[in-house]
């Protein structure tokens, strides 16, 4: 029984010194490379996932976990428009220096609010790879919020 405790214990450890060399496919790594880059200058980086410019995909951020906010997950628009939705909730959030609470607005512009909602830590890290590997080799104890844009009256989904 000690010695299985002590592999669980040894194979923890192990982990939590991985590299993203070692997390990744070897065709990732040159984009973690100059996300870690924007997050060094920016403080996040949005990634921008599947999808035309135009329609379907997603967005979420890279590196937020780093100042105690949640990493953040735009949905079902153009992935010019979520990373533009998402970098304008960002600053919000790095201004305030506090993370949003489950139903807050956070943004509103033309009569549309960007509404957070809590959704599952890892079903947020499963979807979005380079926000789970920055967490991992940060070793940061991350949450995941999905914003939504909700119209004038308009009011937040199941």
């Amino acid at each position: 029984m000690i010695g299985r405790v002590l592999t669980l214990a040894t194979l923890l450890f192990t982990m939590q010194d991985l590299t993203p060399e070692q997390l990744l496919p070897p065709a990732a790594v040159p984009i973690y490379r100059n996300l870690t880059a924007t997050v060094a200058k920016h403080g996040w980086a949005c990634v921008a996932v599947g999808g035309k410019a135009s329609h379907g995909g997603f967005a979420y951020t890279m590196g937020l976990s780093s100042k105690d906010l949640p990493e953040l997950l735009f949905d079902g628009d153009s992935t010019e428009a979520a990373c533009g939705a998402l970098n304008e909730a960002a600053e919000r959030l790095i201004a305030r220096h506090r993370p949003p609470h489950d139903g807050e607005t956070i943004a509103e512009r033309n009569g549309v609010r960007l509404v957070v909602r809590q959704i599952y830590t890892d079903e947020f890290f499963a979807k979005c790879v380079f926000a789970a590997v920055w967490r991992d080799t940060h070793h940061l104890s991350a949450t995941g919020m999905q914003v939504l844009a909700l119209a004038k009256g308009e009011t937040m989904p199941p």
